[in-house]
C-alpha cells in the first residue's frame, strides 16, 4: 500500500514541475476513450429520434397591380409641329413732304402700341398753307379772266354778225380770231392747269399729318419734335398689331391627315398658353432632305405675351379618324410598348401610336377592353405572375 500510494506520489523534477506517473497517464486515457465513445453514441441517439420536419410546396408569388382600359372615339387627327413667330406686316413709315417735325404721338417709342387712324406725326404746314392760298387765288384770277373772254367774244360774234357782207372775205383762222376762241381755250387750259395744281397742294398739305396705316406696334423711330424729315426718308418702322403669322414645317407623312380643300384650325403653344390659329398656307416644296413641308399659320389677333421671332409649337387639326383606341400617356412604356393582363399573366403589347395630344396618345393596335397596367414596376419579364387589385378609370 505504501508503495502504490509512493507511486500516485508525483515527483518534482529538476525544473521544480510535478511529474506525472505511468498510472495516471493510463486512467487520462481511459477518461478521454469513455468521453469520446459517450459522445458518439449520444449524437447516434439524437439523430434516431430527431422529427423530420414535411416539405410543404411553395407558394406562388403575385405582383400586385392597377389595371385601367383604353377608350374608343371619333377624333380627329393631331399634327404636331415647330415654328417662329413673324409680323404679318411691317412696314416703314415714310414722309411724302419734307419740313420741320411740330409733333410726335407720346406713343411713337419702341413697343408702343397705336390704333388706326392716330396722328404719327406732324410737319409744320405753313408753306403748304400759302402755296394752297396761292393756288386757289390764281384759280379765281383765270376764272374772272375767262369771265372777261367770254363777254368779249359775246360782243364780237354780234359785230360780225352786223357785218355778215364783210366776213364773207375772212378766212377761217382769223375769225377764229376774232372769236376770242384761243383766248377763251388758252384760259380753260390754264384753269385746269390751276386746279390740278390746287389738288396737289391740298394733298401735300394732308401729307404734313401722318397717320398710322393700321392697328400697329411701333419697332423703332428715327425722329423727334424739332427734327427735320425729308420726302422718301423712313421716320419709324411699325407692325401690323392685329395679326401674326407662325411659320413652320410638318413632316411629309403627315399630309395625308390634312384636308387642304377645308379651312383647318391650329393651336399655337407659346409658354404655355394655347392660341387659337388657322392654316394660311401650305407650301408644296420640300426641304432638303425631303421630309419637311413649310406651313404657314395665321393668328389674327397680336397676343401681348407673343415675341416676335419666337419659336413656338402648334397642332393643326386634320381629318376625323372613326373608331380609334384612347389611353392615358402614362401606360405607354418606351414609347412603344404597354403591359397588358392575360390569364394573371404580364404581357408586353408593341403598338404604333398614330398621334397624341396633352394627355393621350392614340391607337388602332390595342382593344378597348384590354386590361393595361397602370403600376410601375422595376423590373418586368414576359409572364409574369401578376394580380389586379384595382381598376383606374
Amino acid at each position: 500500500m505504501g508503495d502504490i500510494t509512493k507511486r500516485l506520489n508525483m515527483e518534482k523534477n529538476s525544473n521544480g514541475y510535478y511529474k506525472k506517473s505511468v498510472l495516471q497517464r493510463i486512467l487520462s486515457f481511459i477518461l478521454i476513450v469513455v468521453i469520446v465513445f459517450g459522445g458518439l453514441s449520444l449524437s447516434k441517439y439524437l439523430i434516431k429520434t430527431k422529427k423530420v420536419a414535411k416539405r410543404k410546396k411553395p407558394k406562388k408569388i403575385f405582383v400586385n397591380v392597377e389595371v385601367t382600359k383604353g377608350e374608343k372615339v371619333d377624333t380627329n387627327y393631331i399634327i404636331k409641329g415647330f415654328g417662329r413667330i413673324y409680323p404679318a406686316k411691317e412696314v416703314s413709315i415714310v414722309p411724302e413732304v419734307s419740313g420741320k417735325v411740330v409733333y410726335v404721338n407720346q406713343n411713337l417709342i419702341e413697343g408702343g402700341f397705336i390704333k388706326k387712324g392716330e396722328t404719327l406725326i406732324k410737319i409744320d404746314d405753313t408753306d403748304y398753307k400759302i402755296r394752297l392760298n396761292k393756288e386757289l387765288a390764281n384759280l379765281n384770277s383765270l376764272k374772272e379772266d375767262l369771265i372777261l373772254e367770254k363777254s368779249k367774244r359775246n360782243r364780237a360774234l354780234k359785230e360780225l354778225n352786223s357785218a355778215k357782207d364783210f366776213i364773207k372775205d375772212i378766212d377761217n383762222e382769223s375769225l377764229y380770231v376774232l372769236k376770242r376762241e384761243p383766248y377763251i381755250k388758252k384760259i380753260e387750259e390754264n384753269i385746269k392747269i390751276a386746279e390740278e395744281n390746287i389738288k396737289q397742294a391740298k394733298l401735300d398739305l394732308e401729307r404734313t399729318v401722318i397717320k398710322a396705316p393700321f392697328n400697329c406696334y411701333v419697332l423703332k423711330k428715327y425722329i423727334d419734335v424739332g427734327g427735320y424729315v425729308n420726302s422718301g426718308v423712313k421716320i419709324a418702322d411699325i407692325i401690323d398689331a392685329d395679326m401674326v403669322y407662325v411659320r413652320g414645317n410638318i413632316t411629309k407623312a403627315d399630309l395625308k391627315y390634312l384636308d387642304i380643300n377645308k379651312n383647318i384650325n391650329a393651336v399655337v403653344y407659346n409658354d404655355g398658353e394655347k392660341i387659337d390659329a388657322k392654316l394660311f398656307k401650305l407650301e408644296k416644296a420640300l426641304d432638303e432632305k425631303g421630309l419637311l413641308l413649310k406651313v404657314i399659320l395665321k393668328i389674327d389677333s397680336f397676343n401681348p405675351n407673343i415675341f416676335l421671332y419666337d419659336y413656338v409649337t402648334f397642332d393643326l387639326i386634320g381629318k376625323e379618324l372613326k373608331g380609334i383606341v384612347r389611353l392615358p400617356e402614362r401606360v405607354v412604356r418606351e414609347d412603344e410598348f404597354v403591359w397588358i393582363v392575360k390569364d394573371n399573366k404580364l404581357h408586353l403589347k408593341k403598338i404604333k401610336i398614330l398621334f397624341e395630344d396633352e394627355n393621350y396618345v392614340y391607337t388602332y393596335d390595342i382593344d378597348e377592353n384590354s386590361q393595361i397596367i397602370v403600376t410601375n414596376l422595376s423590373s418586368v419579364v414576359e409572364g409574369l405572375p401578376v394580380k389586379v387589385i384595382n381598376r383606374v378609370d
